[in-house]
């Protein structure tokens, strides 16, 4: 991660540093593994989500959730999508995710937190895209 994506998230209240123990900390589930992939995320999780985890609608990757729904699990599902890209790529949507468990909140919370354009329908690949763009500030 640069410094400046470092001073940009720091800025925010979130310390890489913790973010990079985080990373090694965290499970992750490989969901183009049929035998992972297949099962739903309750089976996995206990967290009343139903949906096998290779579902259609959860992007390249995704937190789980508990079973209330408030709190992200320290779990990162990567799908078939996260595999197609480049390691450069691949890095980003980790961070992502790892904002997401780091700070609980959700893309629309983590859009907030950033201080990212609101008027964006979709959050998630903004979200992406800022910390792909090396962390730019905010207009």
């Amino acid at each position: 991660m640069s410094s400046q994506c470092k001073k940009a998230l720091g800025d925010k209240g979130v310390s890489v540093t913790s973010l990079e123990a985080l990373a090694v900390q965290v499970d992750y589930f490989n969901a183009t593994d049929d035998e992972i992939g297949n099962r739903s995320s309750n089976s996995f999780f206990n967290n009343g989500d139903f949906h096998n985890l290779n579902a259609q609608g959860y992007g390249n990757a995704f937190v789980p959730v508990d079973r209330a729904g408030e709190n992200r699990l320290s779990k990162v599902v990567l799908r078939s999508g996260y595999f197609l890209k480049s390691n450069t790529d691949r890095q980003t949507i980790l961070v992502h995710e790892l904002l997401h468990i780091y700070t609980n909140k959700d893309d629309q919370g983590l859009r907030n937190l950033l201080g990212l354009d609101q008027s964006d329908s979709e959050p998630s690949p903004q979200i992406t895209e800022w910390l792909a763009k090396d962390c730019p500030k905010n207009k």
